[in-house]
């Protein structure tokens, strides 16, 4: 069985949330656009993602800009757009 992160470490949308709540406490509602998504995935420093290939049984690294085509494909069915 491979390994897998947990839930929230594979979530870029989600840290981000979390972080735009933690330096916003006292506001109910926050919204952001992609670019901000994108901007935040951009200042982490360390950000890949190790994908699983079945055929080689290898984790492939994936680039920062794979990353952001993933949440905003992800964030886009979300929306059913």
């Amino acid at each position: 069985m491979r390994p897998r992160a947990p839930p929230d470490r594979g979530d870029p949308p989600l840290l981000w949330r979390r972080e735009l709540k933690r330096l916003n406490p006292k506001m109910a509602s926050i919204t952001y656009d992609m670019q901000d998504l994108y901007n935040y995935i951009d200042r982490m420093p360390d950000m890949i993602a190790m994908v699983h290939d079945p055929q080689s049984g290898m984790y492939r690294p994936h680039t920062k800009e794979w990353i952001k085509e993933k949440c905003y494909n992800n964030l886009r069915r979300q929306v059913g757009a």
